[in-house]
């Protein structure tokens, strides 16, 4: 993700000067095989999860959302992005898909 912080410090002169710089973070995360995950991120940044065997819900705004050896996807929603989604076995519950500008594709 990406950020950016406009706060202010005190000057020698005791005026507010702003600081206005920007920084950018990535998350990796571990979990569980077995584990739910309901996942979600706002604004230039993109979701991967691998190797998750519970259900996986994901929602992005402004980002891709890539789902690799998925036991079972329940929900993947994005706008202005694409979905890619590997699943371990062929599905036996519903699930729901859908991408505002951008692909979605199943394998």
């Amino acid at each position: 993700g990406k950020g950016s912080y406009a706060g202010c410090y005190d000057s020698p002169k005791g005026m507010r000067t702003p600081l206005g710089y920007s920084f950018t973070y990535d998350f990796v995360l571990y979990i569980p095989h077995n584990t739910s995950l309901e996942i979600s991120t706002i604004n230039d940044g993109d979701l991967s999860v691998e190797d998750v065997y519970a259900a996986v819900q994901a929602k992005n705004i402004n980002g891709s959302i890539e789902l690799h050896n998925i036991g079972r996807v329940s929900e993947a929603h994005t706008i202005n992005g694409d979905i890619h989604i590997t699943q371990r076995e062929i599905p036996t519950q519903d699930a729901f898909f859908s991408t505002i500008n951008g692909d979605v594709k199943l394998w």
